[in-house]
């Protein structure tokens, strides 16, 4: 066993485990739990046999597994940076939706301080 390998085994066991502890939680769901077990395992093998990674380079029509696991990975990487974008985009929508209602419930409910309603 190479040292990268022990490096990967460490590392995706931690990662899972925290994928793990996070659905136990409820912070993650099913569908994202399975996302990242997946992951980590195709990892795993292909640390263990690289020579699939080479089989997936010339299926995508690369030469190079190493190129073909690269250009995935940052596809993937777009992919979850695209969610994450969606995701704080619709928090700062909802945010915005709460300060304005709550803005709006706020003036109703206080006292009117308008100077000239006061001399009346």
């Amino acid at each position: 066993m190479t040292l990268l390998q022990i490096i990967v085994i460490i590392f995706i066991t931690f990662a899972a485990s925290r994928a793990y502890l996070r659905f136990k939680d409820k912070s993650l769901s099913i569908s994202n739990l399975f996302f990242w077990m997946i992951l980590w395992t195709i990892i795993l093998i292909i640390v263990f046999d690289p020579k699939l990674a080479d089989i997936a380079a010339n299926i995508m029509g690369m030469q190079r597994g190493t190129d073909t696991m690269f250009f995935i990975a940052v596809m993937l990487l777009f992919y979850l940076v695209f969610r994450i974008y969606v995701k704080v985009d619709s928090i700062d929508q909802h945010l915005t939706n709460l300060n304005t209602n709550t803005s709006i419930i706020l003036h109703k409910r206080l006292p009117n301080d308008n100077p000239i309603e006061k001399r009346k």
